[in-house]
């Protein structure tokens, strides 16, 4: 209240003190804890009221602040891995107190507002539930009570017990190829089983939380998969980018010595065609070959060199044939 004097400490019979205020930090979770103490005539807890005040509050009432009063009695959401130890969940710190004569346990396994099955608890009331790996699912209990009144007590929002796994490659999918005109380079998205929380690291490079990767070396590439759960991480897993090296240093020293479009062998009925800059072919190449900078017997000079690739790939069932035609370097 507006008389009320700030920071001074309960008295009995004074409805005009307040608590100072708390200077709440963003991504942190409060619990007040209001002992509503019934008075000296009625028996009943005295009412009262919560006010959220600031500027933030002030300019967007409605997204500045998660100003909702929770009173669910089974707690707080539960996270937790796959193959950890049992989790119990208790309707003891209900509203209804003592007063149980027994608890229902319901689950809705896919959280989508459908109850999937009932469950027995265990301990006094069966107020007790054991939640075993990797059942996630958010579960409900109903008390009723021993006095009937009220008949029953339910926790309506439940408690969503979640359980993550170590993650799953389910697929990586080729948005953009050098092998298009546009965008000249490999893009690629990563997609996972589960609903974890991901991040991915290429080719031992650092992690990103997009599993979107832009401008990826064209051949045989690895990803790490790390769920920020904690749950688990993966080895480093393989995946291969169809697309072409843009230059090569045929040298002997065992590193990028010959070329070919890279992954070649997926596609259907690959051929690759190069030429010089005059438009002579220089060497014809299947799925299985590669051209290692000689013509004739004689090394060709570092410079540019262009290819036609023709292929055939798969779009709504139906085969279509494509052609790509650019050039790559030949570094000496």
């Amino acid at each position: 209240p507006d008389s009320g004097q700030e920071g001074q400490a309960s008295l009995t019979g004074n409805q005009n003190t307040y608590d100072e205020y708390l200077d709440v930090l963003p991504g942190e979770i409060y619990y007040i804890l209001i002992n509503n103490f019934a008075d000296n005539f009625t028996g009943d807890p005295e009412p009262f009221m919560l006010t959220f005040t600031g500027s933030s509050v002030s300019a967007d009432q409605d997204t500045a602040l998660d100003c909702t009063l929770r009173d669910e009695f089974l707690g707080l959401d539960i996270v937790a891995c796959e193959g950890d130890d049992p989790i119990t969940i208790s309707a003891l710190n209900s509203p209804a107190g003592a007063d149980i004569a027994s608890v229902e346990w319901t689950v809705d396994y896919e959280d989508d507002g459908i109850i999937d099955d009932t469950l027995t608890g265990s301990g006094d009331f069966g107020a007790e539930l054991v939640i075993v790996s990797p059942n996630t699912g958010r579960y409900f209990a109903s008390i009723t009570t021993a006095s009937g009144s009220p008949p029953t007590v339910s926790d309506d929002s439940g408690v969503l017990v979640t359980f993550y796994g170590t993650p799953i490659l389910e697929r990586v999918e080729t948005l953009d190829t050098n092998l298009s005109i546009d965008p000249d380079q490999n893009n690629i998205e990563f997609f996972v089983e589960g609903d974890g929380v991901y991040e991915y690291a290429i080719n031992d490079g650092v992690f990103q939380d997009s599993p979107v990767f832009m401008n990826v070396p064209p051949g045989v590439n690895t990803v790490i998969i790390n769920d920020k759960n904690g749950c688990g991480i993966t080895d480093p897993l393989e995946f291969l980018v169809v697309g072409y090296p843009k230059f090569f240093t045929p040298n002997g020293d065992g590193i990028n010595d010959d070329w070919n479009v890279e992954g070649i062998e997926t596609l259907s009925d690959p051929v690759v065609f190069i030429f010089d800059r005059y438009g002579k072919l220089l060497k014809q190449l299947g799925s299985t070959d590669a051209w290692d900078g000689n013509y004739n017997g004689q090394q060709m000079p570092s410079t540019d060199y262009w290819f036609r690739f023709e292929y055939g790939e798969q779009e709504d069932a139906l085969l279509v044939a494509k052609t790509r035609k650019t050039h790559f370097s030949l570094k000496r």
